[in-house]
């Protein structure tokens, strides 16, 4: 007779789901930590979705350089084409334990600007960042 653990399933769905996205899990680590660090990955990936993309008149009233009015202009194609913005993020979204204050406080991504890809195919890193809200577009599991 086979026991049901539906926790250790659900630790085995989410850990899969993890290595799938390049985060391999660990054996040892418990549900909660996969869990955790499977949440905290799912809310930093920025969806891949056609973004409805609202400049501010700041932005619209702003000089900017060429460089990033050039790498303004190619994040608004990927956003809108529906084109994985994960390049745009910040680096640290390789480290599925690190937690970015600005979006865990206030649902805020932030983008760089870059117009040519760089370490690891993440676009090239700027100074100057683009800041964007995702609102209702996905589920979790």
């Amino acid at each position: 007779m086979h026991k049901i653990d539906f926790l250790k399933d659900l630790r085995q769905i989410v850990a899969r789901k993890l290595d799938n996205m390049g985060y391999p899990s660990n054996p040892s680590e418990e549900l909660q930590t996969v869990l955790m660090r499977y949440l905290n990955i799912m809310k930093r990936l920025p969806p891949v979705i056609k973004w409805k993309i609202e400049i501010s008149q700041e932005i619209k009233e702003k000089k900017i350089t060429t460089k990033i009015k050039d790498g303004l202009d190619m994040f608004i194609k990927s956003a809108q084409s529906g084109i994985d913005l994960k390049p745009y993020t910040s680096t640290h979204i390789l480290n599925a334990d690190y937690a970015d204050g600005m979006l865990n406080d206030w649902g805020i991504f932030h983008f760089h600007l870059g117009t040519k890809t760089g370490n690891k195919g993440f676009i090239k890193r700027t100074d100057e960042v683009l800041f964007g809200i995702a609102k209702n577009v996905r589920g979790i599991l």
